[in-house]
């Protein structure tokens, strides 16, 4: 929360049983730090979005070669959240078995991604669920994004299990694998 850079690093570490409104198991506003090599695991965000990790106002953190798992997010973003602007590098991470609990619009049981335009390269999305909309990842709010670069399979929401697009413009998506997902 402190405007850290790409050189703040945290590595190798295991971050577990964290509970916040939003970012159970990392929280970042404005601050853009690397993190790898991380399992984020069983956390929640009660009454919030981001189980495992959130990352709002101007974030552009590198997150890359991580295991984001079994985390819980109330609202959305069962595993990642990505809110106003947090234009992040995900790469090489695997992102499961993340749930978002309430019936919210914005939905996102694996990640969200609301106002913002975050890259993405070898990133896997598989069996998350969301009570609502995209079980597997939800694009809310974004203009002009470039969806490319994951595999989203085995998923499941009550819209769009796999992916779940809504008041946005000019998404174009290309090269990703969407398979084995389930909406009601």
């Amino acid at each position: 929360n402190n405007g850290e850079d790409s050189t703040a690093v945290l590595a190798g570490f295991t971050i577990t049983n964290g509970d916040d409104i939003n970012g159970g198991g990392i929280q970042l506003y404005g601050s853009s730090p690397k993190l790898s090599y991380l399992k984020v695991t069983g956390n929640s965000s009660s009454n919030g979005n981001g189980g495992g990790i959130f990352c709002a106002d101007y974030s552009n953190p590198v997150i890359e070669y991580c295991e984001i798992s079994n985390n819980l997010a109330e609202q959305a973003g069962g595993g990642v959240a990505l809110h106003n602007y947090a234009n992040s590098i995900i790469r090489h991470t695997s992102i499961s078995n993340n749930y978002t609990a309430v019936n919210n619009p914005k939905g996102g049981g694996g990640l969200l991604i609301d106002t913002s335009e975050p890259e993405l390269l070898d990133v896997v999305i598989i069996n998350n669920g969301s009570a609502n909309y995209g079980g597997g990842v939800s694009i809310i709010d974004c203009e002009n994004y470039d969806l490319t670069g994951i595999t989203i399979v085995d998923n499941n929401g009550l819209s769009g299990g796999g992916l779940y697009i809504n008041l946005s413009d000019n998404i174009t998506v290309h090269d990703i694998t969407i398979s084995g997902n389930s909406a009601n």
